[in-house]
């Protein structure tokens, strides 16, 4: 399950050419992957 989720939060990253994930804010898409999860 971790490994699901770590794996659709970097697709989405790389798709969106985004690097939040180390700036202490949480993209939308994770919002909407923990929910799903």
């Amino acid at each position: 399950m971790a490994n699901g989720v770590a794996h659709s939060l970097a697709t989405e990253g790389l798709k969106k050419g985004e690097q939040l994930y180390l700036q202490n804010e949480v993209p939308e898409y994770v919002v909407l992957v923990l929910d799903n999860d």
